[in-house]
């Protein structure tokens, strides 16, 4: 195959789980552990060390993370299931990108805003599924992509085809380059803790990863146009690599003292575009399901975040705690939030709440119909609820 073909290729395989050459965990094809990001938020003496948190907002994290660790260990067992850590995030360091590091290291206890946590669980429901879905993305698919790139070639003489080739080559080009020339800047963000620098850089890469999207499918469109059977064979791979998905993995993510609560799911403006059917969660400021008919070729990878899923088959949502109306994005802005637009309100105020309490808590459950339900049926939902101001 042609560079531009190779290309093409590993970003084909990209799109059923991991990467096929990312198979450095045992859960694989499902979503690996973020050891990094876990083993950062468990460093007590690195993220204390210049007032980045308190010792009261790890005491915090600490019994969020116990009550949270048992809930799903429960659900595990009620259902026959496995369960392992996804991602964890003690979010040091300022909440937000005006306020320098010297300034937030000298703010005090009793002037810090609410103290944001957040940490995911993956459920492996069926083990048989999720060896089936390996085996068949090592096989089956391997070789079906050797088929695919013998097509594409035989396509190439397509002056579209070679069009939309060389926009997808370019912005895998400029997606490279970008990561380069940012890479050293990146890791200062990382050793830092510079949230805000660390999701601008994932987020320009989701730009790139986009376009280089979206001139695959344009690839796929015109190479199906000499050759018939193309389209067919993407779209069945993409089906079976949903389906195996959708019965090995559900996934469960809570978000303690979220500034602002997401929920369903997202377009490219990063707009809640899906409404909810409502459910009764006891206690709950707000909680909905649905079922996501507009999933997209990545709908279990992960999103660009790393907690939850870039498009799931259903998305349950539930909010515990005080928000404000839906904003200008369909988001609901915690009621804290409002002081979150100056440096005098986020940390020149003595607050009436101290930082440490939980004041909201966001979840989401996704996966599929069947999993989501189990999940919700499940839970107690008063070991949550109890958490608020604690």
């Amino acid at each position: 195959m042609t560079s531009i073909h190779k290309i093409l290729a590993t970003i084909i395989l990209a799109s059923f789980s991991c990467q096929l050459s990312a198979q450095d965990c045992a859960q694989y094809p499902a979503p690996c552990p973020d050891g990094t990001a876990i083993a950062r938020t468990m460093d007590v003496g690195n993220r204390t060390k210049n007032n980045d948190v308190f010792p009261q907002e790890l005491k915090m994290e600490n019994e969020v993370r116990n009550v949270v660790i048992n809930e799903v260990q429960r659900i595990a067992k009620v259902n026959g299931w496995s369960k392992y850590e996804l991602k964890e995030d003690g979010m040091s360091g300022p909440p937000l990108i005006f306020i320098r590091y010297d300034e937030w290291e000298a703010t005090p206890f009793n002037k810090r805003p609410p103290h944001p946590y957040r940490i995911s669980f993956i459920f492996i429901t069926n083990k048989d599924s999720l060896k089936a879905w390996k085996n068949w993305l090592m096989n089956d698919v391997r070789k079906q992509n050797d088929q695919l790139g013998q097509q594409l070639n035989q396509s190439q003489n397509n002056p579209l085809l070679k069009q939309y080739f060389d926009s997808m080559n370019h912005y895998m080009t400029l997606y490279l380059s970008f990561s380069q020339k940012n890479n050293q800047q990146h890791s200062k963000d990382i050793q830092d803790k510079n949230q805000k620098g660390i999701d601008n850089y994932k987020l320009q890469q989701k730009k790139f990863q986009d376009k280089i999207d979206f001139f695959q499918k344009k690839c796929k469109e015109a190479g199906a146009q000499n050759n018939k059977g193309f389209a067919e064979d993407m779209d069945e791979i993409n089906k079976k690599g949903i389906a195996f998905a959708k019965s090995s993995i559900a996934l469960i993510h809570f978000s303690i003292n979220p500034y602002q609560a997401d929920f369903a799911l997202q377009n490219g403006g990063q707009v809640n575009i899906l409404p909810q059917e409502r459910i009764n969660v006891p206690n709950s400021f707000y909680a909905g399901i649905t079922t996501n008919y507009a999933k997209d070729k990545h709908p279990y990878i992960l999103n660009w975040r790393g907690f939850v899923f870039n498009s799931p088959d259903c998305i349950a949502s539930i909010l515990f705690g005080n928000y404000l109306s839906k904003d200008s994005y369909n988001n609901y802005p915690a009621a804290f939030s409002k002081n979150l637009v100056n440096k005098q309100g986020t940390i020149g105020e003595v607050k009436k709440i101290s930082c440490d309490k939980i004041q909201n808590i966001q979840m989401q459950i996704e996966g599929s119909s069947h999993a989501v339900n189990a999940i919700i049926n499940t839970i107690d939902w008063k070991s949550l609820s109890d958490l608020m101001y604690k």
